[in-house]
């Protein structure tokens, strides 16, 4: 197998075993993997997006991603805050009932970003 190609096959293993860590925290919390990926995507940036750009990042149907925010808005792990620029848009936000799955969900990225980092050298 050439060098390029067992880089990718090892970059793959390690991202599904991140996705499974997504799966494994949802478990614990009640959440659905799409649960988990939202509150993942809104954890990066605490200004809040929309529906699409959280679509668009995972690539997505709408209509997962739709049902996930209803879901985390009914669980109080979300909120909607009006748009600075255009009012007709709402900013998904995260909520406090989040605080303890977005603390596993950063908890898990910096492992992940340790594997990714291991055995490189500068």
């Amino acid at each position: 197998m050439n060098e390029f190609l067992q880089c990718l096959t090892s970059f793959s293993k390690v991202y599904k075993s991140y996705l499974k860590k997504y799966e494994e925290i949802g478990e614990k919390y009640n959440l659905s993997k799409s649960d988990v990926k939202v509150l993942a995507y809104l954890s990066l940036n605490k200004h809040g997006d929309t529906g699409r750009e959280i679509c668009e990042f995972w690539g997505v149907s709408k209509a997962l991603i739709s049902r996930s925010v209803e879901d985390l808005f009914h669980k109080n792990m979300v909120a909607f805050v009006p748009d600075t620029q255009d009012r007709r848009t709402m900013r998904i936000v995260l909520d406090n009932e989040s605080d303890a799955v977005v603390e596993e969900i950063k908890a898990e990225r910096r492992r992940f970003k340790e594997k990714l980092a291991n055995g490189i050298t500068k």
